[in-house]
């Protein structure tokens, strides 16, 4: 998938949001650098492709329980 296939997403009507940099199924078992690159990295290349992601997925739904990990 290229970046012209995701604004075709868009332009259908499909939320364009982030996921994780390398897909890392498990996120919990990194530290703050990773996960920062994890993370951070996914938003700030979409934001670098024009795209405002306000929603994270984590990756095979690992972390998402986890208080030590960000919420969003």
């Amino acid at each position: 998938m290229n970046w012209q296939d995701i604004a075709r997403l868009q332009k259908d009507g499909m939320d364009i949001e982030s996921y994780s940099m390398t897909h890392t199924p498990y996120l919990n078992i990194l530290h703050q650098n990773g996960l920062d690159y994890e993370i951070g990295g996914s938003k700030h290349c979409l934001a670098a492709h024009g795209y405002n992601s306000t929603i994270f997925a984590y990756p095979y739904n690992s972390g998402s329980n986890d208080p030590a990990l960000p919420n969003s």
